[in-house]
């Protein structure tokens, strides 16, 4: 691997954490007492930059409802707990393959 194929690899060992992530941010939901039909609308998408949570946007002002409360039902902060509760396996994932890297390149003996 060449320093040219590192950032697609990191992109790759992120992008295969997306099901399984998708799995227990819905698990989270239906926990906190989300609405299931809704839960299995939400998808977890790791890109180069950030971890979002995608969802139809017909649903966004119930989503939004939801984890913010709406003035008169309190807040159930799925996604906010959910990203900093997985933030380290997310830095795991870069870390194991960037280290990959360094041995496969020779970098580190």
């Amino acid at each position: 691997m060449n320093n040219k194929e590192l950032i697609p690899a990191l992109t790759q060992s992120t992008k295969t954490l997306n099901k399984p992530l998708t799995q227990a941010l819905r698990k989270d939901a239906v926990s906190a007492g989300w609405p299931v039909a809704l839960t299995k609308k939400l998808r977890v998408v790791i890109t180069n930059t950030s971890m979002d949570v995608e969802y139809p946007e017909d649903l966004a002002s119930r989503v939004e409802d939801l984890e913010y409360g709406d003035g008169i039902t309190p807040p159930s902060p799925v996604f906010r707990k959910f990203a900093k509760a997985n933030k380290t396996k997310i830095e795991n994932s870069l870390v194991d393959t960037s280290i990959d890297y360094l041995f496969d390149e020779g970098v580190l003996p």
